[in-house]
């Protein structure tokens, strides 16, 4: 069995459903512990009331007004069996609830019902978990198969970087699970930037928040700890500000302290795990790996386990919290202890057990934060204000605080104020024709593994930076009219086709600024035409499942009818909501690389449209070819950041958000001195399908699709054994006598994937041979790379006619005025 580090159950976190009512007159509150019916009735009255006046055209008279307030606290609780349905049928005086040490508060209702849930998986793939890397990821497969349809999960992992492989997608109904993918393993790791950014993006959303996190606790290389000094503080701040979180740590042979690390951490890897479990209320599983490797996987499948039942046997408890005492500055925490009474413990003999899911209750009026830092009422009232997002918007220009990492870094230069503090400037944003300008600080210098060039473009190769760098810059976010975006920006490839159509050049902001960006942004697309209708429509839907959620506080089934038919209707104006998560999500992340090779793959496909030969899609495939050296230029090395910002938002249509990419630069140094991830200097599919349609024409045309490309250079052992294989080739065809004599020293492959439309599962595979560094005699007019050969296409299962067919039109297209490459030599 895993040794399971359990953490007392500490949290200021909690779920507050308030009532209030206005009423002409004083302002007067509830007499504490005054609730039930008449509570009710008041609030379901006022609201009526207000849908009245607003129906009927007449102004709210706001000068004299009274509060009569009645507050529930709908609180998460687990219950914890010892046979299954033993704590079924509990009721409310079988459970006592206290605050703060004090008495018994009243409790109105035990639900087992389950609050709406996000999963944030984040797992370490750098080089200390490369053992253990395979096993976590069946592990995490089956743990993703137990969380409950509806609820939302977001995968990602992290090394140097925090990398996005599944955004934030509800999940469905026989959806199969997707662990995380492996974009390749990095020396250090950025622990405290993975938590720091994932709680960023989490923030903002009202559901409880459950943080899955799998590491070694040692960190390395993140931008937080650089610009603290070690100081952890900043990462406790952020744990504290997210509001309904609960993390669960799974270390994987935690050390007491981690060696190496400079600045030396003021935490030791256990103590970070307990103080995280400690916090949320979660718990932290010590497991190890190499004591006995063959025991780990299974050690690893019974901690996930215990926390897909934990959370599977939560529910809450509905109780009138204590009263708040007048003129308390500021208002204390408390802390909250759920149990069953005695008479319960003594009915179920110790089979069933209750407690608190997370232990501290927030104070009134330090509810969850709206990205504009306007405290969001849990009222019913709230709930409807139409004033809050209206001021939210307001205005074309406003002031932001600074990204929080890029202000620390700022701040250790800046000249002491005559307050003590040093202090860097706000940031602004303008809305302009066509875009948004942020005036903002930017990291200009991240810390970890960069790269680093010899002279002249000497050899690549990687070196650690610890210290990082910030400075003021001016960035334009394209905003293209929302038509536009919706009918043609629906991929990374694509925003990117877009950008080379601005006059300028984007300034590219490093990639960890997207989560102190995105509030920002998306305040600034709320007033932009378009934007703003598609946001609202889907912030009212998300609102009107909040509401039912709230509702179900509510005492009697018809009072509750009766309130969510009057809120739904009021809540159709314009409800306040989670706006970046609409309107500046985070949908994913890509290398470079990865980005040339979709680019390639839909101009390719572009070419295959029929039509005739000045058709659009034909237009756009040579804007690619046209383009492809300005893209080369902005992904260029990491030299200074390791990712940066695609700065033009992108429609995802399935999930239906807008949002952004990141974009992670070459940083993988080849033998020779090169970067192995490099932005490709030619698009190598858009060439090979244009001498197929030369040559086959209609015959390919909307016939045949490009499903997958492959393309690199071939190894120096493989560079010979093909070279061999030419020059034996060359006795008995003359055409192939040049290339044994003048091969290139770093052919590339390019490995095309056919498909056929009208049977997708009809599938052959091309492969070519080019030389990248020049261009041949025939295509200089074109700039194209020189063709050397190409391999006859084959089926790729070997087994279908159809398969048989497409290969035999591939190889009837083929241009016959190049050698075919001699089979067997790296042929596909």
């Amino acid at each position: 069995m895993p040794r399971r580090r359990a953490a007392r159950r500490r949290s200021d976190r909690g779920y507050d459903s308030r009532r209030e009512v206005r009423i002409a007159g004083r302002t007067a509150d509830a007499p504490k512990g005054a609730i039930g019916r008449a509570g009710s009735a008041a609030v379901l009255g006022a609201a009526v009331a207000l849908a009245a006046t607003a129906a009927a055209g007449t102004a709210v008279d706001l000068d004299l007004v009274e509060h009569a307030r009645a507050e529930r606290v709908v609180w998460p609780v687990v219950f914890e069996e010892k046979a299954p349905g033993a704590c079924e049928g509990l009721k409310p005086e079988d459970v006592e609830v206290v605050e703060s040490g004090g008495g018994p508060l009243p409790v109105e209702a035990i639900e087992r019902r389950r609050m709406p849930t996000v999963h944030a998986v984040l797992v370490d793939l750098s080089e200390s978990h490369a053992p253990v890397a395979d096993a976590v990821k069946q592990a995490l497969a089956r743990y993703l198969g137990w969380v409950r349809e509806g609820d939302a999960v977001l995968v990602a992992h992290f090394a140097d970087e925090l990398h996005l492989d599944r955004p934030l997608t509800p999940k469905q109904a026989g959806a199969p699970p997707r662990p995380p993918q492996d974009l390749g393993l990095g020396g250090l790791t950025a622990l405290w930037d993975a938590i720091d950014e994932t709680l960023a993006y989490l923030r903002g959303l009202p559901e409880r928040k459950v943080l899955l996190l799998i590491s070694d606790g040692c960190e390395s290389a993140s931008l937080l700890r650089a610009a603290s000094g070690g100081d952890d503080e900043p990462l406790r701040a952020a744990i504290d500000a997210t509001h309904g979180l609960v993390a669960f740590a799974i270390g994987i042979d935690t050390p007491v302290r981690c060696q190496g690390v400079s600045p030396p951490l003021l935490t030791s890897p256990r103590d970070f795990f307990y103080g995280l479990a400690e916090r949320t209320g979660g718990d932290f599983f010590d497991l190890h790996y190499r004591n006995d490797p063959a025991a780990f996987g299974r050690e690893l499948d019974q901690a996930l386990g215990e926390i897909a039942r934990r959370l599977e046997n939560e529910g809450a408890v509905i109780y009138i919290p204590l009263a708040e005492e007048a003129g308390e500055r500021p208002p204390r925490e408390r802390r909250v202890e759920v149990r069953l009474s005695r008479a319960a413990r003594r009915r179920l003999g110790g089979r069933c057990h209750l407690r608190a899911a997370v232990g501290r209750r927030r104070p009134r009026g330090q509810g969850e934060p709206t990205a504009g830092g306007e405290p969001l009422p849990l009222t019913a009232e709230g709930l409807v204000d139409t004033s809050r997002l209206g001021a939210w918007h307001a205005g074309s220009s406003f002031s932001f605080p600074q990204p929080r990492a890029a202000r620390m870094i700022a701040e250790r230069s800046l000249a002491t104020g005559p307050d003590g503090v040093r202090k860097s400037p706000p940031a602004r944003a303008e809305l302009r024709s066509g875009g948004i300008v942020l005036h903002a600080l930017d990291v200009t210098g991240d810390v970890g593994m960069l790269v680093a060039l010899g002279k002249e473009g000497g050899r690549a190769r990687l070196v650690e930076r610890r210290n990082p760098q910030a400075a003021e810059r001016t960035v334009r976010i394209a905003v293209p009219p929302f038509d536009r975006l919706r009918s043609e920006i629906s991929a990374p490839e694509l925003a990117l086709l877009a950008l080379a159509r601005e006059p300028e050049a984007p300034v590219l902001v490093n990639g960890k600024l997207l989560f102190d960006l995105r509030p920002w942004i998306a305040r600034a697309l709320l007033a932009v035409p378009g934007y703003r209708e598609w946001a609202l429509e889907r912030l009212r839907a998300r609102r009107r499942k909040e509401i039912a959620f709230r509702l179900g506080g509510l005492i009697g089934r018809l009072e509750r009818e009766r309130a969510a038919a009057l809120l739904d209707r009021l809540s159709r104006d314009i409800p306040p909501g989670p706006v970046p998560a609409v309107l500046a999500d985070w949908l994913g992340d890509l290398s470079a690389r990865e980005l040339a090779r979709r680019l390639d793959v839909r101009g390719a496909n572009l070419l295959l449209v029929p039509g005739p030969p000045g058709a659009k899609a034909r237009d756009w495939a040579e804007r690619i070819e046209r383009a492809w050296p300005r893209f080369a230029s902005w992904f260029g090395p990491a030299i200074r950041t390791r990712s940066v910002l695609l700065p033009i938002p992108v429609m995802d249509r399935r999930r239906e958000r807008i949002g952004f990419f990141r974009v992670f630069l070459p940083h993988e140094p080849a033998r020779d001195g090169s970067l192995a991830d490099a932005w490709p200097p030619h698009p190598l599919a858009i060439d090979l399908v244009r001498r197929l349609v030369r040559r086959a024409g209609e015959e390919l045309r909307g016939r045949v699709w490009v499903a997958s490309m492959r393309a690199g250079p071939i190894s120096g052992f493989d560079r010979r054994k093909l070279r061999g294989r030419i020059c034996r080739a060359a006795r008995d065809d003359p055409a192939l006598a040049a290339l044994c004599d003048a091969l290139p020293e770093r052919p590339v492959v390019a490995r095309l994937v056919f498909a056929d439309r009208q049977r997708p599962e009809g599938r052959a595979e091309l492969a070519a041979l080019y030389d990248t560094a020049r261009t041949g005699a025939e295509e200089a007019a074109e700039n194209a790379p020189a063709l050397l050969c190409a391999w006859p296409p084959s089926a790729v299962s070997g087994a279908s006619a159809r398969e048989a067919s497409l290969a035999a039109r591939l190889a009837s297209s083929l241009p016959e005025d190049r050698p075919r490459c001699p089979a067997g030599s790296l042929s596909p």
